[in-house]
Formats: structure tokens, sequence, C-alpha cells
């Protein structure tokens, strides 16, 4: 027969219950003499294992045409299994002078060197090898094996060498190492996770009976109405009366409350004239210039009325006004100017000798 396809490998992957797997290329030899190879490879880690026929598999087809691999138990979902041709490299076809020429034996003869030389490429394909656009000196001819030494370039980058370095002990010194970053790891992790809760946690405590920046900020649990403690947005904002830490403790809304009405107290104080600021007490200004409940009020009255109340009108209902006293002193003075005096020794009757008498007339 003729060989059209260069295939040599084919792969499948393993579902628990598929055993037949079909082999697409030719193959010599046939059941357990079949030149095929089974390899199975853990998906997860690239372990291989070389099954073994009639063991694992058995075979049908082949003598140079495609077959079948039937696994004796289905491959699971783990694993892939890689069938490859593997034909003998020796040659058995003998040719016997002046005997007819023997066609098939001869075909499968170049058959067989054609395969042969299929999986000699395939392996070719794998193997180490530069680019083919490389036109350096460096050689591929590998060093003898020293243990615990890694293979390297020479330092003209012409040839294999193995390194100067023990990689057995690089490799225990970088375990350790990755011993140390991977702990380093988790305490970056932890320290992370600390910082994060130092700057946001408000649903309890930090670490031990530290909290959080934010719940100092607007609170949180263990901080909110808490004693000795009260983040800043209470201390600033909770409401008049309402303490932040317990007894006595108050916000500066709180005392800002306070004190504006303090102020307003001390302002009606000072010029509130519509009434009492307090009880029955009442404003500077309205003692000074008179208001509801001092203006024309019995016992009371403001300066300003007290001293200007016009004449003959109580400031409170009994007393008068220095205005009222001043302008009837000064009828009373204006009459004794206007008066006419007279003079006389003479006794008047009823009278006696040596006093001076006067008349007003």
């Amino acid at each position: 027969m003729t060989i059209s396809s260069t295939t040599t490998t084919v792969s499948y992957n393993g579902n628990g219950s598929t055993t037949s797997f079909p082999v697409t290329f030719a193959f010599f030899g046939a059941s357990t003499t079949a030149e095929i190879e089974v390899i199975e490879r853990v998906i997860a880690t690239g372990v291989e294992t070389t099954k073994t026929v009639t063991t694992h598999y058995t075979v049908s087809g082949g003598n140079n045409s495609s077959g079948t691999v039937t696994a004796q138990t289905a491959p699971p979902n783990t694993v892939q299994w890689h069938i490859r041709r593997i034909t003998t490299q020796t040659q058995g076809t003998d040719y016997v002078e002046n005997d007819s020429f023997p066609a098939a034996s001869h075909e499968n003869a170049l058959d067989r060197l054609t395969m042969i030389n299929q999986e000699q490429e395939t392996d070719l394909d794998l193997s180490f090898k530069y680019p083919d656009t490389y036109t350096g000196t460096g050689t591929t001819v590998m060093p003898e094996p020293s243990a615990g030494k890694g293979l390297q370039w020479n330092a003209g980058a012409t040839a294999l060498e193995n390194s100067t370095e023990d990689l057995d002990s690089l490799g225990t010194a970088a375990a350790a190492s990755a011993v140390t970053a991977s702990t380093k790891a988790d305490e970056s992790a932890a320290s992370a996770v600390l910082a994060a809760a130092y700057a946001v946690k408000v649903d309890g405590a930090a670490s031990g009976s530290d909290h959080s920046s934010k719940a100092w900020a607007i609170g949180g649990t263990g901080v909110t109405d808490t004693s000795s403690k009260g983040a800043a947005k209470e201390w600033a904002s909770n409401p008049e009366d309402d303490t932040v830490a317990g007894a006595g403790t108050f916000s500066a809304l709180h005392y800002s409350a306070k004190a504006t009405v303090q102020g307003t107290l001390a302002t009606n104080y000072a010029v509130k004239v519509n009434g009492a600021v307090t009880g029955s007490d009442f404003s500077s200004k309205a003692w000074a210039i008179g208001g509801t409940n001092v203006t024309s009020t019995a016992s009371r009255g403001a300066a300003k009325e007290w001293a200007t109340t016009v004449e003959d009108t109580t400031v409170d209902g009994t007393g008068y006004s220095a205005l009222h006293h001043s302008a009837k002193a000064a009828a009373r003075a204006t009459a004794a100017l206007a008066a006419k005096i007279t003079v006389s020794t003479s006794s008047p009757a009823g009278g006696s000798d040596g006093d001076i008498w006067y008349k007003v007339t």
C-alpha cells in the first residue's frame, strides 16, 4: 500500500467510560506484536507511564493497516492516552536471485522504511535543535554528566558545559528562600488585613481594644456611645443634651447651642423691651427707656419715665418724674419772684412793736 499520511501519533482524553480508541494511521504487527506504544499522561502533573499490552490494553487491526486500541479499564478524565507508532528498525525482506519479483513484500519493506523515517522525523521535531536561521558555530554536543550540576552555555556561547554551581545546593537554598518568602508573604497578607482593619473596620476593634481610624472618625461598635470613648463625629455633632461618652460629656454642637442660648439671653437682657427677659426680670434697655411691663406699671417705671414723664402724670401710679417736680419748683419760684413785698415797722393788728413785717400784694 502507499503511505499518504505523515501522522505517527494520536491522543485521547479519558472520560471514565470510553475504552475503544481508534488508531488512525497504519502500523505493522497485530495483537500482542503490534508495533505501537501507549503512554498515559496525568493532565495535572505531566507524569507519564508506558502502558503494557494485554495487561492494560489490547490491539486489533495492524499488519500495515489502521486499527483499534481497547483499554482493559476506561481511563479516567484526569489522564490522556497517547498512542504512537514504533516500527521495528530491522529489515526482514530477502530477495532470492532469479526468483519472481515479490511485489507485496517489497512494498511492505518500503512502507516500513517510510514509517521508520516518519517516526524518526517526529522524534527529531521534538529534539533540541537550532532554529532554521541560526548561523552561529555553537555545538550541540553534550558534556559528560556531573551529579548536581546543570547545563549552561560557555562564555563564548559556542558549546554546552556543566555549571560550576551545585544545583542541589542551590535548589535547597532556593527552597529555603521560597519557604521564607512564603512566610513573609503570609505575614504581609496578615499585615495587609490588619492595616485594612485599622483603616476601615467599624464593627468592632481592629486589634485588642484598638479601633480603626474610620471608627474614631465616624463611629462604630465599641466607640459609639461607649464610656470614655466617642468618635470625632459624635464629639462634633451629637444633639444638644445627648452625651457622647457618658455623664457630663457633650458635643461641640451641644456647647454651641448652649452658647447660642446664653448669647440670646445676654442680648435680651441688654435690649429686649417687649416683655420680661426671664421671669420678672427686664433688660437694661427696658429699665432705661421703657418697655412692656415696665412703662406705666405699678411699682416700676423706666429711668427715662422717672426723668421725663410729663407734669402731673404719675410714672408708676403714685410717683412723679423729675420733670414734674422740676416744673412744680419752677412755678413756685416764678410766683415768689413775682410777689410785691411791703416792709413795715408798725405792728399790725395782733403784732408786737419792734418786729419787721411784710405784706405780699
